[in-house]
């Protein structure tokens, strides 16, 4: 019991000191380094003010929490390391190149030079930050265990006017709340906001957001859940990266041009054209006779599958939801691997596709015309280490098909088990290209 007091008594004054006056904050009792906005030492990470409605919202629209402008000052205290100010540099730039649209920039972030209002990073015990503008220095509290990029961009997000998914005012159509498991104090937490304090921006539910909280929070035995999905087997709590609807929604707020969402594309048909989101879309594996060993293309997702191996995102979607083509060396080291497009009707071409390819030199990407029993190599070819960050490289090509042309892409990894190879977003336009084409862009 002396024990139980103790840690209160200690938890209060770790708060009392991190919060400013007029604050309201969370303090907790376990520790679980992938959420700790909802563990100990920290603060819920919406932090508003006790007495206003102002920011009671998941996102304050205009004048009750949206910052006046785009372009938004930004400070980092001295008593970060640089480690850590690269990594909230990257963080703010992940936004930035996320709501980006057809060139036209969306938010962005810029060094505070004689501005009064701005966004100042601070070392403090706990991470957190007030939701939306609220016409003063606005602090993003990050201590040592708040400080992976999604967590950031969590933080971010609360500050530009984005509040927690699960607080929506529709979300007992898509979760259910077990207060049974929920630490009594914690349980204001799960509130749900009603429709006129809530703008939800005419947007649906996501589960994806990065919003949205884990399914375990403020668990009292973590083993159950304390946020049921009404939708089985979807996980809930991701911090990997920003959700279509997540862009979309900063975007909406703050008027900028909105990114189309893609739709999920019908895994059956069979065409050249693939985006890889529902399938290979009829794509063949070609028979390896090869003193090389076998290797095969698969459908690969950073969220989905093998986690953390491959980009981060995939091209179409731009977020870690999507889907592309990959070949990774682990188990498969020194290996080739060749898929097919299905047939191209007769005409002229411009196909367009991007790719990754990270690893030492023993790596190659090439592209092969198939016609028939007919391989003719050299069609495109990429080789060693060409994605050193997490851009995707265009490349634009101009075919001319006959009755029976296929294009095949074949990739070739050494011994490196770190070596891999992604391709996304393959189009065969009708028509030849303006120009050939081989950029990296974000």
């Amino acid at each position: 019991m002396i024990g139980s007091t103790l840690c209160l008594m200690v938890c209060l004054w770790r708060c009392t000191l991190a919060i400013p006056h007029g604050y309201v904050q969370e303090c907790f009792t376990d520790l679980d380094s992938q959420y700790p906005e909802v563990v100990t030492g920290t603060y819920d990470v919406d932090i508003h003010k006790q007495d206003s409605n102002r920011f009671k919202r998941n996102v304050v629209p205009n004048s009750s929490g949206q910052w006046p402008q785009t372009k938004i000052p930004y400070k980092i205290t001295q008593d970060f390391s640089e480690l850590d100010k690269k990594k909230f540099l990257t963080a703010m730039k992940t936004i930035e190149d996320l709501t980006r649209y057809n060139g036209k920039d969306c938010i962005t972030f810029v060094n505070q030079t004689n501005e009064e209002i701005y966004i100042k990073f601070v070392n403090a015990d706990g991470c957190g930050s007030q939701v939306g503008y609220n016409g003063r220095v606005q602090k993003i509290y990050l201590s040592v265990f708040c400080r992976s990029n999604g967590i950031v961009v969590h933080e971010l997000l609360h500050v530009l006017g984005l509040r927690h998914e699960q607080s929506r005012p529709d979300r007992d159509d898509f979760i259910e709340i077990n207060t049974t498991n929920i630490h009594q104090n914690r349980r204001p937490n799960f509130r749900k906001i009603d429709s006129s304090s809530f703008n939800t921006l005419n947007l649906p539910y996501d589960y994806d957001s990065i919003m949205h909280y884990p399914h375990n929070a403020f668990a009292i035995d973590g083993r159950y859940s304390t946020i049921i999905t009404k939708v089985k087997g979807v996980r809930i709590g991701q911090r990997i990266g920003m959700s279509q609807l997540d862009i979309k929604k900063v975007q909406r707020l703050y008027g900028c041009l909105e990114r189309e969402l893609v739709p999920p594309q019908n895994g059956n048909i069979s065409s050249p054209n693939c985006t890889f989101d529902k399938g290979l879309c009829g794509w063949n594996h070609r028979e390896i006779n090869s003193p090389m060993n076998a290797n095969k293309w698969v459908r690969h997702s950073f969220f989905e599958t093998s986690p953390n191996t491959g980009p981060t995102y995939d091209h179409t979607y731009r977020t870690f939801q999507g889907f592309y083509l990959y070949l990774k060396a682990v188990p498969n080291q020194d290996s080739v691997a060749r898929i097919q497009t299905p047939q191209l009707p007769p005409g002229n071409y411009c196909l367009t596709f991007w790719y990754q390819i990270r690893g030492l030199s023993r790596v190659s990407l090439q592209l092969n015309r198939i016609e028939e029993d007919n391989i003719s190599p050299g069609l495109f070819l990429a080789e060693g280490n060409q994605s050193q960050t997490e851009n995707w490289t265009e490349v634009t090509i101009s075919i001319t098909a006959t009755a029976n042309t296929q294009i095949e892409f074949e990739g070739r990894i050494g011994n490196s088990s770190s070596t891999d190879i992604a391709v996304d977003d393959v189009i065969f336009l009708p028509r030849l290209c303006s120009r050939n084409l081989h950029t990296s862009s974000k």
